[in-house]
């Protein structure tokens, strides 16, 4: 299945009660979406899921050089799928939530611009801007921007903007987590990515690998920054003993928070900036 977006793609859904709205639903394996336009999910009631584009299939390409976004009062997602992916983006992809006032969703909302997983390599390229915003300033909100679990070999290319905000102080802000079981965790990052929370309440960058092989890859030579929250940056392996490696290259800018370094051997060469903390149970 094709499908070229040159204009709007839009559902919106109002009322009462819990709602779901999808700009695109796809169950069809072979998807591939390009997207030049508008693709948007708004529920606009007090309790609902709401994407921008979601596919459940064995793979799924998208290049977007437009608009995709979503908001909700529960759970608003840019996009939603699983499996083998590849992502390229080179305009906006978005997910804002705002506080839910009803039922069991009362006062908390949560926004994914990805919402991810699987058992096949999975590819993300950004060249434009991707953002998760939650906007109450009491809610207990949760912020993700990045969320993966993959039992495959995750690669993200990030030229562009990463950018994630939650002003509330009850709530969770968090720009990337992505994790695997036995195989390469790879970020390369010549852009921005940045994550906003206040009180503490936030990290900006946590990959971890839970099995007893897979290398955790870091090459920065842009900015990574996390002001207002402890976490700035972690990889970790909580897995049995193994073949596993962290490499590490900086030449780019790190700034707020502490960096972790966890529970295997690393090759870090450092010729940029730091503004962060290096907590001690790393250097073990």
């Amino acid at each position: 299945v094709t499908i070229n977006n040159t204009g709007t793609i839009q559902s919106i859904v109002s009322g009462y009660g819990s709602a779901q709205s999808m700009g695109i639903l796809s169950l069809q394996s072979g998807l591939v979406i390009t997207n030049w336009g508008t693709i948007d999910a708004q529920v606009l009631n007090h309790d609902g899921w709401a994407a921008g584009v979601s596919t459940d299939s064995q793979s799924t390409t998208i290049i977007n050089n437009g608009m995709i976004s979503a908001r909700s009062k529960f759970l608003a997602q840019g996009i939603n799928t699983q499996n083998r992916v590849q992502v390229i983006n080179n305009g906006t992809i978005q997910a804002i939530c705002d506080a839910g006032t009803e039922g069991v969703t009362a006062n908390r909302a949560k926004a994914h611009s990805f919402g991810l997983g699987g058992n096949y390599p999975m590819y993300f390229e950004n060249n434009g801007q991707i953002k998760c915003i939650g906007t109450s300033n009491t809610a207990t909100n949760e912020v993700q921007l990045f969320t993966c679990w993959n039992n495959g070999p995750v690669v993200f290319k990030n030229t562009g903007l990463l950018y994630s905000e939650n002003p509330s102080t009850e709530g969770h802000s968090q720009t990337a987590y992505f994790g695997a079981q036995s195989y390469d965790l790879v970020l390369y990052n010549s852009g921005t990515i940045t994550n906003v929370a206040p009180n503490h309440n936030g990290l900006t960058m946590w990959y971890e690998n839970d099995g007893d092989r897979g290398n955790m890859i870091l090459n920065n030579s842009g900015t990574i920054t996390s002001p207002g929250s402890d976490l700035l940056f972690l990889t970790g392996h909580w897995g049995p003993p193994g073949f596993l490696h962290t490499y590490y290259t900086n030449t780019g800018t790190f700034s707020g928070g502490q960096m972790r370094l966890y529970g295997v051997p690393a090759t870090i060469y450092e010729a940029g900036q730091v503004h962060a903390t290096l907590d001690r149970k790393s250097t073990r």
